[in-house]
């Protein structure tokens, strides 16, 4: 039957707390279904399942709110809106953005693996298995807004956008890569006309090249499923 998928459960362990900490969750399900097993992902309701508006702030909420409902068999998964604004948490303003990098069909081909490979070398901060277990998705923070949208390489934003989130990835904290984030937007967007005035170089955390880490890499995107579609 074309209508059943596989979607990754989530690993509410493996997500970094820092993220866990944001009051910006939603709960998400799938209600629609294509001929070639892509599936939509729409904010719901956590008590009564209904379509909302996740990017409406009365709709976000605490992770564990989102978790549980999960949990309860409401919606297929959680996920955390990307608002285009400076992080708050506990009513305390940070100086940072949330990005949200998006690779969808990684193991379609041996360049698409080895592409994957180096940005998550690059921007070497958390990241997992999208639900349908053939995407790869980054979460980290920025000191400027980065990201505009889709692109013929990837995804990337920052805000009017909800990602999911599955914990399906080993354990790594969200890490400031502002310049790794600003490169990656110039080689997949280069004719775009950037208007912010030049930044202080900031610090660059690059994936540190040793066996742990390179198993490590190779682990996750071992994970991903070849059975099913993004």
């Amino acid at each position: 039957m074309k209508n059943l998928v596989k979607i990754n459960p989530v690993k509410s362990d493996n997500i970094p707390d820092f993220l866990k900490s944001l009051p910006q969750w939603v709960v998400w399900k799938s209600f629609s279904i294509s001929d070639d097993g892509r599936f939509d992902k729409i904010p719901i309701h956590p008590i009564f399942g209904h379509k909302i508006n996740g990017q409406d702030k009365i709709n976000q909420m605490d992770f564990n709110i989102a978790f549980k409902s999960y949990e309860k068999g409401v919606g297929n998964g959680v996920g955390i809106v990307l608002n285009g604004q400076p992080l708050t948490i506990k009513n305390m303003c940070l100086s940072q953005y949330l990005i949200g990098v998006d690779l969808d069909k990684v193991n379609e081909s041996p360049e698409k693996i080895d592409a994957a490979k180096k940005i998550i070398k690059s921007i070497a901060s958390y990241c997992e298995i999208s639900p349908s277990g053939k995407g790869i998705r980054i979460f980290a923070l920025s000191n400027i807004p980065v990201g505009k949208g889709q692109s013929l390489q990837g995804e990337m934003y920052y805000k009017d956008r909800f990602l999911t989130v599955t914990g399906n990835g080993p354990k790594r904290d969200v890490v400031i890569a502002t310049d790794a984030l600003l490169k990656i937007e110039r080689e997949w967007w280069p004719d775009a006309r950037l208007k912010t005035k030049p930044k202080p170089k900031l610090p660059f955390y690059n994936y540190p090249n040793t066996p742990r880490k390179r198993a490590e890499l190779e682990s996750i995107l071992g994970f991903i499923s070849s059975d099913c579609s993004y």
